[in-house]
């Protein structure tokens, strides 16, 4: 429990506000913000007066370059497309990112996880050694998809994410 708490803690940085948010013992929502003042917040998205679209997480910086919705084979469809930058002294051998797609009054109705970092894929393995840069997906004419979302739910564009797993390589 205690590491998904330590977790939550680091999960949420904005590149426009430094404020982060955690989830005490109690189950509480804080709101930390970069004065050293906090407050008790209902939601995530409360804080937010745009979408999320980059985060630093132990010296990752995501950033979701582009999401809209796309034309796909199988009809429309969310599209995004990731930039992450390592700029910790660690290699990064797996990454996962869940979006949380918000609807037009700002609330989470959907979400996917992505592994935009992953040592062990068959198709295309990816380590993230310190000072690399990965796009994900790494072709600048695709992106990764959200199937199965509700498109006329979703305010086009809004989105907040989190990294939910994070490994290192061993012996650094």
């Amino acid at each position: 429990m205690k590491i998904i708490l330590i977790i939550i803690t680091l999960l949420f940085s904005s590149y426009l506000l430094a404020d982060e948010v955690m989830i005490n013992n109690s189950g509480e929502t804080i709101l930390l913000k970069d004065d050293f003042t906090w407050e008790y917040i209902e939601s995530i998205p409360e804080i937010a007066e745009e979408a999320l679209l980059e985060i630093n997480y132990q010296g990752i910086t995501i950033t979701v370059e582009e999401v809209r919705i796309i034309t796909t084979y199988s009809g429309q469809e969310a599209g995004l497309r990731f930039h992450i930058k390592n700029n910790s002294s660690n290699t990064v051998t797996k990454l996962k990112i869940t979006v949380y797609f918000l609807d037009k009054t700002g609330l989470a109705f959907f979400e996917k996880s992505y592994i935009v970092v992953n040592e062990d894929s068959w198709t295309n393995p990816i380590i993230l050694k310190p000072n690399y840069t990965v796009l994900h997906p790494s072709d600048n004419d695709r992106y990764s998809t959200a199937e199965g979302i509700d498109l006329d739910e979703w305010d086009e564009g809004q989105i907040w994410f989190e990294v939910t797993e994070i490994e290192y390589a061993e012996n650094e």
